[in-house]
């Protein structure tokens, strides 16, 4: 069928962890060869790792990356949303806000000077 645009309501509610990670692969495949995917989620974890989000609320409350909206604490809030771990994490340690674990590695990394050639141990 090769449609355009794919929408998806709540995909990875009641998923097991393997099945979830499986499906969020086959999300990012399918955009990357150019599909549009739209999600509506309450599952930030998975909103995390998209390149938009917004923030509904019987009207669109905001629109942004999400790196944008999930440093909004108060924002998520008041929307009954809660920010994915890493991010509280991150915001509390006072370190740019990752989108992957891969993200995280690196700031981390970067904010202990820690480098590939570094003599101290690797995270």
């Amino acid at each position: 069928m090769n449609p355009r645009i794919l929408l998806l309501d709540e995909p990875t509610a009641n998923l097991d962890p393997v099945s979830r990670e499986e499906l969020i692969k086959i999300i990012k495949d399918l955009n990357r060869d150019g599909m549009t995917i739209v999600i509506a989620t309450h599952d930030t974890e998975l909103a995390l790792k998209s390149d938009r989000v917004m923030i509904l609320n019987r009207k669109i409350i905001k629109e942004g990356t999400p790196k944008e909206i999930f440093s909004d604490l108060t924002l998520l809030k008041e929307n009954g949303l809660d920010a994915p771990q890493i991010v509280k994490l991150f915001i509390k340690l006072g370190l740019e806000i990752p989108t992957d674990e891969e993200e995280a590695v690196k700031i981390i990394k970067s904010y202990l000077n820690i480098g590939p050639t570094s003599s101290k141990p690797c995270l």
